[in-house]
């Protein structure tokens, strides 16, 4: 994984990787229900700069987990796939329940 290779110091988030840029273009600030980006990260710092810059593009931040849970969202197959790059664009409600329903 990647967040191995850092030094020490860094601060890692998985984000903004799971949907295509025609698809973040096409939904940002979506009304009357924004549309929910997914992210990982184990880093409470990055967690809060991650969800800001998640809200500032014009998403709700909804987190998948930790690290080791990047692949929910990124790696086909990940039970969180299905809302990534050729899938569905979900809600706060709807990406909520999935990280729910999914880890569950």
């Amino acid at each position: 994984m990647a967040a191995g290779l850092l030094p020490k110091n860094a601060h890692y988030v998985k984000a903004f990787g799971t949907l295509g840029a025609e698809v973040l273009a096409a939904t940002a600030n979506r009304t009357p229900r924004r549309a929910a980006l997914f992210y990982a990260t184990d880093d409470d710092s990055a967690e809060a700069t991650a969800e800001r810059l998640i809200r500032t593009a014009g998403f709700d931040p909804v987190k998948a987990g930790g690290l080791a849970d990047a692949g929910r969202i990124e790696a086909p197959g990940g039970d969180l796939d299905q809302y990534g790059s050729g899938g569905e664009v979900v809600d706060l409600a709807q990406a909520t329940a999935a990280v729910h329903d999914a880890s569950h």
